[in-house]
């Protein structure tokens, strides 16, 4: 079986055994009457298979993300080609076509120098899946990439043509960096704790035969822009890194990316209600349209008391309120008993609960109702304070980008009077952190809004360009996020950041007590004030009315 013939044996093997819809790119490069490739496609077996032709004289413009090839066959006809030269290679190094792509070199090069010079450009383009079938005598010929050797072969089984190499990298060292630490990355080496995402990487490597190097990058981003930093992950001092371990999340699909299975839920972490000033706590027993019902009753009584000063003898408010009266109940007449019996019982009722409330708020200190949706945070005047140029996320909502506050990267701060929208796991180990932990209230500073739905979103990672273990950190990390096993490791993750912060908590605690002290009882200090005040007004007033009727 001559090399026309194993092509397109190959060729329909391709076609039969792949998912979906199966195209064929044909390149003729070199300036030719003849061309085997004229053969190839004369074979009835390749007549009902989508084929695009195409040689170095006229070079069609293809959208790969709309037509991705599953094949390229390329004639060279000529070891003399420079293929670093040629723009019709462009795409190839641009990395507009996937790495999984399968290409199939037909050539007449006789020594391994002139095939070296072109296995330079696909595998330099990182083009794993590159096979050389030699037209003189169709040996087979591919590049190791593990262990950087040229092999030459029989042609194999078409069954066997394009074989995985990555199913045993033997030994290779997956490079992995981060810069963050986040619940995936977390490393707790005294209880040999891990991270889900370095877990996830070390055992895909161990699993193919290699081992793993994890590294963290750090990147200040006070001096270096968000996009700067982002190329940094991947490849820093001539070191590139096959996968990155930092969380995105973006509105776009990027072939730098691979979309994991791990789905994140986005939520927003807001500081609880604060504490109600003294005077402000005698306003919370009565809302506000009692307070107003109140106030306008006694305006009523005292307007009415002013304009009909006979209709009673004794004034309607200081009887009911206070108990001050000119002479008894008893000597007034009926009328003037009915109205002061009816404000008497109106407003016994109304201070009993008043004093009751009011006891059952001093046994804790109340606050100002927390958040739960952007309305809540709009009457509250909390913003989300987000570095320029190095938000993670993106906006769509315009209620919520109406709360953004961009500031310096400098200025970003842990301060509890701003809002922060992130992971649902990222936040809950926020909210149990030690600094965010009101001792004195025995809770957490913030809240997470329960009116709020922002959605799920699945997170993203950075890779190698064109790594030939992407679809290997894929397959794992879905079977990890099936099983059960992913989230496994972020609750083992958790449970030793809260026995961290348990601890953190036992020493910090030692300087808070619930002994009540001068400060405690400042609530019953501004009682006892505005008591005082309020007899020294009636007093002075009851004064100023004997000295004038005298």
């Amino acid at each position: 079986m001559n090399a026309l013939e194993y092509t397109t044996q190959a060729v329909k093997y391709l076609s039969d055994h792949q998912m979906g819809t199966f195209t064929c790119w044909i390149y003729r490069l070199g300036q030719s009457w003849e061309s085997v490739l004229d053969v190839l496609l004369e074979f009835d077996e390749l007549r009902t298979i989508p084929k695009l032709t195409m040689t170095s004289m006229e070079v069609r413009i293809v959208d790969p993300f709309q037509w991705m090839p599953t094949l390229m066959i390329v004639e060279w006809l000529h070891s003399e080609i420079d293929p670093l030269s040629d723009t019709e290679w462009d795409h190839m190094r641009l990395n507009m076509i996937s790495g999984e792509v399968k290409v199939l070199i037909l050539h007449w090069f006789q020594t391994k120098k002139e095939l070296w010079n072109v296995l330079q450009l696909f595998y330099g383009c990182r083009m794993h899946y590159t096979r050389f079938i030699s037209l003189i005598d169709g040996t087979m010929s591919y590049f190791n990439i593990f262990t950087e050797k040229l092999i030459v072969r029989k042609a194999p089984p078409v069954n066997e043509l394009f074989f995985d190499q990555t199913t045993n990298v033997l030994g290779y060292e997956v490079k992995v960096s981060y810069q963050g630490i986040g619940v995936g990355t977390t490393k707790f080496h005294k209880r040999k704790v891990y991270g889900a995402d370095i877990l996830w990487i070390g055992s895909t490597a161990f699993h193919l035969n290699g081992s793993v190097e994890i590294t963290r990058l750090e990147c200040d981003k006070t001096q270096i822009s968000i996009h700067e930093c982002v190329k940094r992950r991947v490849q820093r001092g001539g070191v590139v890194y096959d996968i990155n371990l930092d969380h995105y999340h973006t509105i776009k699909i990027y072939s730098s990316n691979i979309i994991t299975a791990q789905p994140d839920k986005i939520v927003i972490m807001a500081p609880r209600g604060r504490r109600l000033t003294a005077l402000e706590m005698f306003a919370v027993p009565f809302t506000v349209i009692v307070w107003y019902l109140m106030t306008l009753l006694v305006a009523v009584c005292w307007i009415t008391t002013w304009t009909f000063p006979n209709l009673t003898v004794n004034d309607p408010v200081f009887v009911s309120i206070f108990g001050i009266e000119r002479i008894s109940i008893h000597d007034t007449t009926r009328r003037e008993k009915l109205i002061l019996l009816s404000l008497i019982w109106l407003f016994f009722f109304l201070t009993n609960a008043f004093e009751t409330k009011l006891i059952a708020l001093m046994t804790s200190y109340p606050h100002v109702q927390n958040p739960r949706d952007l309305n809540d945070l709009h009457r509250m005047n909390l913003k989300f304070r987000i570095a320029e140029n190095h938000s993670l996320f993106y906006f769509a909502d315009p209620a919520l980008d109406s709360l953004l506050e961009v500031v310096s990267a400098a200025n970003v701060s842990k301060d509890q009077y701003f809002a922060q929208i992130g992971v649902e796991d990222e936040i809950d180990i926020l909210m149990s952190d030690v600094d965010h932990y009101d001792f004195e209230a025995k809770r957490s500073r913030f809240v997470k809004l329960d009116g709020f739905h922002y959605g799920i979103v699945h997170r993203q990672h950075r890779i190698k360009s064109r790594s030939p273990l992407a679809h290997h950190f894929l397959r794992t990390d879905r079977i990890f996020f099936e099983t059960g096993i992913r989230q496994h490791w972020s609750d083992l993750v958790k449970h030793n950041y809260r026995l961290s912060s348990h601890f953190e908590f036992e020493a910090v605690s030692v300087e808070y007590d619930d002994d009540l002290d001068m400060h405690g009882l400042q609530p019953a200090w501004f009682v006892i004030a505005i008591g005082l005040a309020c007899s020294t007004l009636v007093f002075a007033c009851e004064r100023l009315r004997f000295r004038v009727l005298r």
